[in-house]
């Protein structure tokens, strides 16, 4: 046995008590984290097994520091699934007060925002976190919801190593009914976003990828993808170039580049991808099916900075064109969640005829409102 299960087995002692002071679960914490890269396998999966059980009765601040130690057990290697249904059930209640903190802390910002200005008639704008702002007063009439919205730090750092690291987590936190609270939160707290980022990830979700200039198609699947930078990384380096298998028009990134949009971290001398396409949705189309320039239709770009999932489905398949680049584009190499595995696996290249049938029916086709 390592020197890791000892601090286990005194972390969970102190847990158990509950009479021991705050600093003390700090600090033999601070001690089985520093442990851990000396931990086996097995001696991970059971501490974390054992800190999880914990996680639904234990008073909030212990709850935050069981979440903090299972997140980082998570990240060295821990299964997360047994962490999922206690961190749910003790997400459930605490999110939606959380919400209620932000709103209020909101309100109060804005029923005190300063007039307008005599001389222009236009209100000044307020750039300051409501919540910081306004916290302390909206905490001095709902204490229960200042503490909800403190907890969401830690539990939420949980909950994104979790999902970060399993495709199966993800899909158990997507089949709650907390995607909307979260989607609520987001816009307030940054663990928030990052949970509601992770939600949206496309998971062994096919895409048609058409490039109309030269009448090419692949069907794709997609996993792990957390932003557009990430994807039009993969897309480069599936596609682009005479050495990449699509052969499209376009240089590919570097090996260096593709890999640390996959599973590897960022290799200093390559850390910056310049894109050899523009991404546009489906209704970037003309009626005849075709694909002017890309100025042409700003309003159906796919912008890297959202995610696939907000890629438009057409006959129910999220259907992104390639076309040349309007202007050099760039962004830093990597992932949002580096735990996360991106995954891009061509399933199908389409024939010249099926590219051109997709054309077709697309370009008359009424669009979204």
């Amino acid at each position: 046995m390592s020197e890791f299960m000892p601090a286990v087995k005194e972390l969970l002692a102190i847990i158990d008590e509950r009479t021991r002071p705050a600093a003390d679960l700090r600090a033999v914490a601070v001690t089985m984290c520093n442990r851990l890269e000396r931990a086996t396998q097995p001696e991970k999966e059971e501490a974390l097994a054992q800190l999880a059980s914990r996680l639904t009765d234990a008073d909030s601040p212990t709850a935050g520091m069981i979440a903090v130690c299972c997140g980082a057990i998570i990240e060295n290697g821990g299964d997360p699934v047994p962490l999922v249904d206690p961190l749910i059930a003790r997400l459930r209640p605490i999110l939606p007060q959380a919400v209620i903190f932000a709103e209020q802390c909101e309100q109060l910002a804005d029923s005190t925002a300063p007039p307008a200005p005599a001389e222009s008639g236009e209100a000044e704008v307020s750039m300051e976190n409501p919540v910081e702002r306004y916290g302390a007063d909206v905490a001095a009439k709902l204490p229960q919801a200042a503490k909800a919205w403190a907890a969401t730090e830690s539990l939420g750092m949980a909950a994104i190593a979790a999902m970060a690291h399993s495709k199966e987590v993800r899909a158990l936190f997507r089949a709650t009914n907390l995607h909307t609270v979260i989607d609520a939160l987001a816009r307030f707290h940054p663990e928030a976003h990052y949970l509601f980022t992770l939600m949206e990830a496309l998971d062994d979700e096919e895409l048609m990828v058409l490039h109309p200039e030269t009448k090419q198609g692949f069907r794709i699947r997609i996993a792990g993808i957390a932003d557009n930078f990430q994807l039009h990384t993969l897309l480069a380096g599936l596609l682009a170039g005479p050495e990449s298998m699509g052969k499209l028009p376009g240089e590919r990134p570097g090996e260096p580049l593709i890999a640390a949009a996959i599973d590897q971290p960022v290799d200093p001398e390559f850390d910056y991808v310049y894109g050899p396409f523009n991404l546009a949705n489906w209704i970037a189309l003309s009626a005849d099916g075709t694909l002017g320039p890309a100025n042409d239709h700003p309003g159906a770009w796919i912008w890297n900075e959202g995610r696939p999932s907000d890629i438009l489905p057409f006959a129910g398949t999220r259907i992104v064109l390639l076309e040349t680049p309007p202007y050099e584009r760039g962004w830093q190499a990597g992932r949002m969640f580096p735990g996360m595995i991106g995954e891009m696996e061509l399933l199908e290249v389409l024939s010249a005829n099926e590219v051109q049938s997709w054309l077709t029916r697309m370009g008359p086709a009424q669009r979204p409102t």
